[in-house]
Parts: C-alpha cells; structure tokens; sequence
C-alpha cells in the first residue's frame, strides 16, 4: 500500500494509469468525487471489467460535484 498525496507528480490518477489494466477490477474510496476527477477517469473506466465507487452515506456531506 502506498499514501499519495495527490499532488505535483504524485497524483492519483496517475497511479491508477500505470497501474490498471484491460480487464482489471478498480474499487475507488473516496469522501469527495469531482466532475474533472470522474472526466480524468472515464477512459480508464472503459478498460476495466468491473468497477465500484464508494461515497459517503452521511446525508449531511457535501460530495464537492
């Protein structure tokens, strides 16, 4: 396991794009979920055979979309 801190040349997305393959599962955690954020991700959504996306259940939290 490794701590990104997400910025610079240590961001998330581009873990997930040196690391995910064609037909690879991606579970994704995440307290907020932007719509550039999920823009970065769609492409690499599309090679993946399975995916699932955790937010939140708190009503109260914002999602920052």
């Amino acid at each position: 396991m490794k701590l990104i801190g997400n910025a610079g040349s240590d961001r998330v997305i581009d873990a997930l794009r040196q690391s995910v393959q064609a037909g690879t599962n991606l579970d994704i955690a995440t307290p907020a979920l932007s719509l550039p954020a999920f823009h970065e991700l769609r492409d690499l959504l599309k090679c993946v055979s399975a995916s699932r996306i955790v937010l939140p259940l708190n009503a109260g939290c914002e999602l920052n979309l």
